[in-house]
């Protein structure tokens, strides 16, 4: 007889795909923090601010999942590992360099050296620089976090 098992507490896909401007794996933009923690059980820590619940997955916040207060609605998918490949390209990961996110994609909405921003599709990613918070884990200039977003609404980033 099966029995069926709920997910440990921040238990994350070990295989998912990042889908620019609607999710990564199962979980898609807009889903509710209910289906959220049906996909994935509850997060490793969880926490609000202002006008956002933020759900941390992975002792080393491998993913940041970030819902609306208001609505419950999942509206941005943090991604600090390089566990998972972009669907369009499975070279492309955290840790990869700016060269090859520009051979894929050449026209970003905003390019500088820590930021491609492509508002069109939903994904930003962010570069290890100089004057970055924390040391990379992936060498310096290389991609240290992929943001999906619903298109044309890019979050802001404190630089």
């Amino acid at each position: 007889i099966a029995v069926e098992q709920e997910a440990p507490v921040g238990a994350m896909p070990t295989q998912a795909e990042i889908h620019p401007g609607q999710g990564l794996g199962e979980i898609n933009l807009g889903d509710s923090v209910e289906q959220v923690e049906g996909l994935w059980g509850p997060p490793y820590e969880g926490y609000s601010r202002e006008s956002e619940i933020v759900w941390v997955y992975g002792s080393d916040q491998e993913v940041v999942l970030t819902f609306d207060k208001q609505t419950n609605k999942l509206t941005r998918i943090d991604i600090n590992t390089n566990a998972y490949p972009l669907k369009q390209d499975a070279k492309l990961a955290v840790g990869v360099d700016q060269e090859s996110v520009l051979k894929q994609f050449p026209e970003p909405t905003i390019k500088d050296s820590a930021t491609l921003d492509y508002n069109n599709l939903g994904i930003y990613f962010e570069f290890n620089t100089r004057s970055s918070r924390k040391p990379s884990k992936y060498g310096e200039h290389m991609c240290q976090m992929i943001t999906i977003y619903e298109p044309e609404h890019t979050p802001i980033h404190p630089s």
